[in-house]
């Protein structure tokens, strides 16, 4: 349930925008896109090279190397999202105009589109770090091995 906060926090979101004016609905699909980039690419690259070594670490029992792993792991995520979160925020509308400004798309949807691209860029890093510390502490929480 919590690693797919993102996934519900989406179908939420695209609920809601359903409700509201035209358009909210694409401009929570483009702005989703590129956020899903960076995610995709260090969280979850992130969350699935550290989780063979937690594994061997928690099987091993030791405490401070699992701890060390997932230290690591949060400085990696928070070294390349913190970035990734602020270029996708301040660098929103060129991205929106360079990859979807054609065919039915106006001046307005990139604004709006913009508006829930910082949105969503604002909380990027806190998706990261779910990718990240899940499984780490789905193996904490799990029987040590005899």
């Amino acid at each position: 349930m919590g690693v797919s906060v993102s996934q519900i926090n989406l179908l939420l979101d695209t609920v809601l925008a359903s409700l509201l004016a035209a358009g909210s609905v694409s401009w929570l699909y483009y702005s989703d896109r590129l956020v899903e980039l960076p995610l995709g690419v260090f969280g979850v690259a992130i969350g699935t090279v550290i989780l063979p070594a937690l594994s061997k670490r928690h099987a091993d029992q030791s405490k401070e190397h699992f701890a060390a792993m997932l230290d690591w792991a949060i400085r990696i995520v928070l070294l390349l999202g913190l970035p990734a979160a602020l270029a996708l925020a301040v660098l929103a509308e060129p991205l929106l105009i360079t990859l979807f400004h054609y065919g039915a798309m106006t001046d307005n949807d990139i604004q709006m589109a913009a508006m829930s691209l910082r949105a969503y860029a604002f909380g990027l890093v806190a998706f990261m770090l779910i990718k990240v510390l899940a499984p780490g502490f789905l193996l904490a929480k799990t029987p040590k091995p005899r």
